[in-house]
């Protein structure tokens, strides 16, 4: 891992790293390296060859720097979960399809796909809409498709729609051709 600071009088930089056997190392702009053990209060940077002012002020502030992360008085930094859950559900027929989800929480609508053993010949309009929790003025055409010669149909929002508890996601299909299908609708808890 490298860690890179800049110094915005100078614009110089110095990377900080953990070399292969776990040892600190300093990089300044010029390309002078320090490594191994580094104490701001015990190590005459001044001494090394070809330093500069610069090269001096950069060290050690980035050595300060990490010494405060490490002793835990600076840089505190939260870890987050950044893992998503899904919930999806399912349904199958040969009839009508009339598949209704509920949402059981906060959820964003990620897709909904719809497969037929063979495409429908007849011009059914496939609809998918938001039935909001609100009431029906809210209630929102999503999709309106027609699915003659269509086997396989994926909707996917350009953009988050999010659903609250008891919003519910309709899908509506005569499917008078009685085509065997399987939908699915997936919702991520947020």
């Amino acid at each position: 891992m490298t860690i890179t600071f800049i110094d915005q009088d100078t614009g110089n930089f110095v990377d900080l790293a953990i070399d292969e056997q776990g040892r600190l190392q300093v990089v300044v702009a010029s390309g002078i390296t320090l490594e191994g053990d580094i104490n701001v209060d015990e190590v005459d940077i001044s001494s090394l060859p070809g330093t500069s002012e610069a090269d001096i002020a950069a060290i050690k502030a980035a050595v300060e720097i990490l010494d405060n992360f490490i002793s835990g008085s600076e840089g505190q930094v939260d870890v987050v979960s950044l893992g998503r859950t899904f919930e999806k559900d399912n349904d199958t027929g040969a009839g009508a399809i009339s598949f209704n989800v509920t949402a059981s929480g906060d959820r964003r609508l990620t897709s909904i796909s719809l497969h037929f053993d063979t495409a429908p010949i007849s011009s059914g309009i496939l609809s998918i809409t938001l039935n909001a929790n609100v009431g029906a003025a809210y209630d929102t055409l999503l999709v309106s498709e027609t699915m003659s010669g269509v086997s396989n149909f994926l909707f996917a929002p350009d953009y988050d729609l999010f659903l609250e508890t008891n919003d519910a996601i309709d899908v509506a299909y005569d499917n008078s051709d009685g085509r065997t299908y399987g939908v699915q609708v997936t919702m991520e808890i947020v």
